[in-house]
């Protein structure tokens, strides 16, 4: 099997050619979007083009040991192409090629407007509009009720893998006293197979696009963006369809549309058919936790939490919500704890006494089980008082 980071420029020329994405002769540069723990991300560049390649790796990089199948890259080119039929145009990049004897797929730049997420809240710019755009994406994401993509992605053996067992078990473990109320969120995930789940809907797998770019994919200029590295193995601008034979529909540029929306999804590696919950926790999880951080503009990312939930529920009038909203803050709690205390922690915060103030606002989460999300910015507030 082709490894990306074992190649040169010159090779991956070569194979780029095979794909039939770019010609034999194309003078190219590479560079390898680093960051990210979880695969090779490579952005390619010539004088008239720019895309990305990306392959999963069998063992990601963080210090305790955590394998994960390889043959993720190839569920998540396929959910990119399937979602991109059911989301507004330019919300998921656009797929090339997929090579499935190698694992590795090509996916379009993202445009040099865009900028990620989790960047600007990072630096306490928190737009309560980005945030709703993201619950209605979600939401038509979960709507989609396709027989054959419940069929193509009931397989979760990544989502164990990857959120279960480094996330939720991990964390357990750490806690004994909070075990069964992590079972609780786990049982509750194993009932309730419900949507196509993106198991990753994070700020830093999505770009927020702010200028008029092509919604097919951007021209040469637009696509010299330093982009796709998520923190940084963005480059994916990710996805969206080509089988790999001839050139690909839009990589030479095209015409300027305005978006249908501000986003930009990326990362759709942990894909399955789940527990929507899951999905929404996870995404205000993060909200939540930099709120602790940059608690002078707090209540900002309080209405970036409401204003999300308000756009997965007018995208979703059919759902129960006080149910979902239930479920979803059982799952939030174990999210939270897991970010300071499971295999993945956030990076951005080193000091103990902030690592203190997140595990006592998810204990009060998990063992009071408030009934309104109001009741978790209250205690937030009350955590971060000055």
């Amino acid at each position: 099997m082709l490894a990306l980071d074992k190649m040169d420029s010159a090779e991956i020329g070569r194979y780029l050619a095979a794909q039939g994405v770019l010609p034999i002769d194309a003078q190219l540069t590479v560079a390898p979007l680093g960051g990210g723990v979880s695969n090779i991300v490579l952005m390619v560049r010539t004088p008239s083009q720019c895309l990305v390649l990306k392959q999963a790796l069998p063992e990601l990089r963080v210090e305790a040991y955590w394998p994960s199948r390889i043959d993720r890259a190839l569920r998540e080119a396929e959910a990119l192409r399937i979602v991109a039929d059911h989301l507004p145009g330019g919300a998921v990049p656009e797929i090339y090629f997929i090579d499935e004897e190698n694992f590795i797929y090509g996916m379009s730049c993202a445009p040099p407007s865009a900028k990620l997420w989790k960047e600007d809240l990072l630096a306490g710019v928190v737009e309560a509009p980005v945030a709703e755009a993201a619950g209605r994406l979600l939401a038509q994401t979960h709507a989609i009720q396709d027989p054959a993509v419940t069929q193509r992605f009931s397989d979760d053996e990544v989502f164990w893998q990857l959120r279960v067992d480094p996330y939720y078990n991990t964390t357990a473990e750490k806690h004994p006293a909070l075990k069964p109320v992590y079972e609780q969120a786990i049982a509750q995930m194993k009932s309730r197979k419900l949507a196509l789940v993106h198991g990753d809907y994070s700020p830093k797998n999505m770009f927020v696009v702010r200028e008029k770019v092509d919604s097919r994919a951007a021209s040469n200029s637009e696509r010299d963006s330093p982009g796709y590295d998520s923190g940084k193995e963005k480059m994916d601008s990710r996805e969206s369809g080509n089988d790999g034979v001839g050139a690909p529909s839009g990589l030479e540029g095209g015409s300027e549309a305005t978006p249908t929306n501000p986003l930009l999804l990326l990362d759709f590696e942990v894909v399955h058919w789940g527990d929507p919950a899951f999905d929404i926790a996870f995404c205000i999880n993060h909200l939540l936790i930099k709120s602790i951080v940059n608690s002078h503009v707090q209540q900002e990312y309080f209405r970036a939490v409401t204003a999300l939930m308000d756009g997965y529920r007018d995208e979703q009038p059919g759902v129960d919500w006080g149910e979902l909203q239930a479920e979803t803050r059982l799952q939030l709690g174990c999210l939270m704890l897991a970010r300071i205390d499971g295999k993945s922690p956030v990076e951005y915060i080193k000091d103990g006494p902030t690592k203190e103030t997140v595990r006592r606002v998810s204990r009060f989460v998990l063992q009071e089980q408030p009934s309104a999300m109001e009741d978790i910015y209250t205690r937030i507030a009350m955590e971060t008082v000055d």
